[in-house]
């Protein structure tokens, strides 16, 4: 089993780097989601802001 770990640990890291090129594609690209997610949660929080100010029905 103690063999098993590093291999398995490397085959993890693999397939995860893998998984990140599948959905990312490229660094760039994985730059461009990060800040879309982050653009969205900042509507989000100006949103619950606004609510607070102005209610919505």
């Amino acid at each position: 089993s103690f063999v098993g770990l590093p291999i398995s640990i490397m085959f993890r890291s693999m397939s995860l780097s893998l998984l990140d090129h599948i959905t990312f594609g490229s660094k760039r690209n994985k730059k461009r989601l990060e800040s879309i997610w982050t653009d969205k949660w900042k509507r989000i929080e100006w949103d619950r802001n606004t609510l607070d100010y102005s209610p919505r029905f």
